[in-house]
């Protein structure tokens, strides 16, 4: 016996219209073929699925089985359809992306909200992680896409590499900070005595990169971006970071940026997309 969706469908239309003319009509086949095609069902079934009478076919016992059964079948191959169809126009499916800890911070809550926003039924898995643990994970199949700083690591030629923005890296304050307000640009000498907070920098070293003095010598390596926010508001540590990422307490007067001999050799970080060329995009 070989079932397939349209012997399905013809079943169906026959249950819901009671009449062979209109479920005919309905399915757009003449009477006689759609005729056959249900007396074909029941031979291939080995039972009879309708009783026929002047007024139209009722289902049997074993028709109404076979119905329920039908409605799933069709329900769920509907569901697929329509699933394919979101994912085609990018409004539905799967998204894996995976963000450096810069990136995440000043992007990522951003590009989640207008995703949520446009496409509700979108899946996306995102996830913050170090650039040589995203690049690994870009290419062996564990991410679609991942955005980082472009400074931080050498990509190889098998991945594609597009810029998003640039962000100027600067030296912030709580505005109780001492160095706060200071007219003139404060020294090593003045910065030395306080913590200095950052992104973990020994990667910039390995590739060659040359961050000013007071960028390889933070106190505190983190990479939680909220953490370090947190710690600068509440004590006296200097956080190196973009501007980007301190609007609102750059805006409310809660933060200041402090000039330094070093601010004109603070690194210009670049935040980039990148893909694996040879796979096809989500």
């Amino acid at each position: 016996m070989k079932l397939n969706l349209r012997k399905l469908q013809y079943l169906l239309a026959l249950s819901e219209e009671g009449h062979f003319s209109r479920a005919a009509a309905r399915l757009g086949v003449s009477q006689p073929a759609f005729s056959r095609a249900i007396a074909q069902l029941e031979q291939d079934c080995g039972l009879r699925l309708f009783d026929r009478n002047r007024s139209g076919a009722t289902l049997t016992a074993a028709g109404v089985d076979l119905v329920g059964s039908a409605r799933q079948i069709l329900g769920r191959v509907a569901a697929i359809e329509h699933d394919l169809l979101l994912q085609s126009r990018g409004e539905a499916g799967r998204v894996r992306v995976g963000a450096g800890p810069l990136a995440f911070s000043y992007l990522m809550p951003d590009l989640l909200t207008e995703s949520a926003t446009r496409w509700p039924s979108l899946r996306i898995a995102a996830s913050m992680q170090t650039t040589p643990d995203l690049i690994a994970a870009l290419l062996d199949g564990t991410l679609d896409f991942c955005i980082c700083a472009a400074n931080s690591f050498s990509f190889p030629p098998t991945l594609a590499i597009e810029t998003i923005c640039h962000m100027q890296l600067g030296l912030f304050v709580r505005r109780e900070h001492p160095l706060a307000d200071r007219p003139e640009p404060s020294s090593w000498e003045d910065l030395r005595i306080f913590p200095r907070a950052g992104g973990r920098t020994g990667r910039l070293e390995e590739n060659g990169a040359s961050p000013p003095a007071l960028f390889l010598e933070q106190t505190i390596d983190c990479d939680d971006f909220g953490v370090l926010r947190r710690i600068m508001l509440q004590s006296d540590t200097i956080w190196l970071t973009g501007a980007s990422l301190l609007r609102d307490e750059l805006a409310a007067g809660t933060v200041r940026e402090i000039l330094t001999d070093y601010s004109g050799d603070l690194p210009l970080a670049e935040m980039v997309l990148v893909t694996f060329r040879a796979r096809a995009h989500s």
